[in-house]
């Protein structure tokens, strides 16, 4: 066998390695779907909607650089955030 043709054969082999690699990683970015629909159609004429619960800390920034919770303004930022929730969802119907 001369060099050329070796040459030959290792490149070859080279450009299929490649692309099985090629192939094999992008064949991972392929997205699928399952189920489609144009719709969206509700079961329940009033949804439910669970929230989790909320972590709210309120802090001020004292001259030292150190932040010092507030109890009070962390229970005042709860209550207004619980309020403004379910104003939302009242005006949404849910």
């Amino acid at each position: 066998m001369g060099m050329g043709k070796l040459k030959k054969k290792s490149w070859a082999r080279l450009w299929a390695v490649n692309l099985f690699c090629a192939v094999l990683f992008l064949s991972g970015c392929q997205t699928t779907s399952f189920y489609t629909s144009a719709e969206l159609t509700r079961t329940d004429t009033q949804p439910r909607v669970l929230l989790m619960p909320m972590n709210i800390q309120l802090s001020e920034l004292t001259a030292g650089g150190q932040l010092e919770a507030n109890a009070e303004w962390t229970e005042t930022a709860k209550q207004h955030a619980r309020t403004a929730i379910v104003q939302l969802l009242s005006d949404r119907n849910a």
